[in-house]
């Protein structure tokens, strides 16, 4: 029997269960930073890997700029209403600290966001804050899912699932997955 958790998404009624097993896929990403592999997770098939260096974000309608670490994101080839990302922001701790970049980096993530409280839990092994609620974007209503993930050494791990309303709900078993095959070395 599996054992698992929920991430409830309010605007729409559905959850989001993660489990501790692998997903089935055919490719996995790993994040590595100068030559060191931090943590892994598994690419769905269909889905494509973008690898983005760091970057300024600017949020256009006050003109404010932060700077984002190297993002590994990945979407399906046939829905581009469903978005998740990966980073490992230098700096940032532990939970709490992941938690706090998170506050600051939120108006670029999405407007008017209901944030529910944290749920803790461990991914890959490794302690767990779950942050999910939902906001709008580009004038469209969207639901998140946010793992803060620490990691061995000081730091942490954030994986965020995005979901505009109207999305295939059979989307979210493989955001299960993806959650669930997170690794980190040594676990």
């Amino acid at each position: 029997m599996k054992r698992g958790w929920v991430i409830s998404y309010a605007s729409a009624g559905l959850s989001l269960a993660l489990s501790a097993s692998i997903a089935h896929a055919d490719a996995a990403a790993t994040y590595s930073e100068n030559g060191r592999a931090l943590f892994s997770f598994q690419v769905p098939d269909f889905w494509t890997l973008d690898v983005g260096g760091e970057m300024e974000l600017t949020l256009p309608e006050v003109g404010e700029t932060h700077r984002a670490p190297q993002v590994l994101a990945i979407e399906p080839t046939v829905d581009p209403t469903v978005w998740m990302g990966f980073l490992s922001p230098s700096g940032v701790r532990n939970i709490d600290e992941g938690r706090a970049y998170l506050d600051d980096l939120a108006r670029f993530l999405a407007f008017d966001p209901k944030v529910n409280p944290p749920v803790l839990r461990k991914i890959g092994g490794q302690p767990a804050a779950i942050i999910s609620g939902t906001g709008r974007r580009d004038r469209k209503s969207l639901q998140f899912a946010i793992a803060v993930v620490q990691m061995p050494a000081d730091r942490v791990l954030i994986a965020a699932s995005v979901v505009e309303a109207g999305t295939d709900p059979a989307f979210f078993n493989q955001l299960n997955g993806i959650f669930g095959s997170i690794r980190v070395p040594g676990r």
